[in-house]
């Protein structure tokens, strides 16, 4: 006699999946014909529903939206660069943010994050890294891949 697989549902040899994705598409179904809430989870609507029912797009469409933003690493590599000095993760927030190369989207520590990011790319890449540790806390920029 064969064995049965955990995962089948019944007699029908429906996978629970399957089972699953058909029991809520006719909940979401009864729930559209009767006008009810409809049952938690993934919402199948991107934006969100105005007072006259219609779906409205959420993210706007302007050219600012559209320019690309430099990440923190690459504007902490600008900077570092550009002031042929070594210099500390939170000093290095404040002279990206003062040139508006970059700045915190409200984190409490982006100093850290940064610092943990800078060190990061230094283990992953080793040699070419764009960054050096010149002393605890301190980074520089390498000017020429050695």
């Amino acid at each position: 006699m064969a064995a049965r697989s955990k995962r089948t549902k019944g007699d029908t040899g429906e996978s629970v999946g399957a089972a699953a994705r058909r029991i809520e598409a006719a909940a979401m179904r009864r729930a559209k014909d009767s006008n009810v809430a409809k049952p938690e989870g993934k919402s199948t609507t991107k934006g969100s529903k105005g007072s006259d029912g219609k779906v409205k797009n959420t993210k706007p469409t302007t050219n600012a939206s559209k320019r690309s933003k430099l990440s923190a690493l690459d504007a902490a590599a600008q900077v570092l660069e550009s002031r042929g000095e070594a210099m500390r993760a939170g000093d290095l927030i404040e002279t990206m943010a003062k040139q508006g190369l970059w700045t915190s989207p409200g984190g409490k520590t982006p100093d850290a994050t940064l610092s943990a990011a800078i060190n990061r790319e230094i283990t992953k890449l080793g040699r070419a890294s764009r960054f050096k540790k010149a002393d605890r806390g301190l980074f520089e920029f390498v000017t020429a891949r050695r």
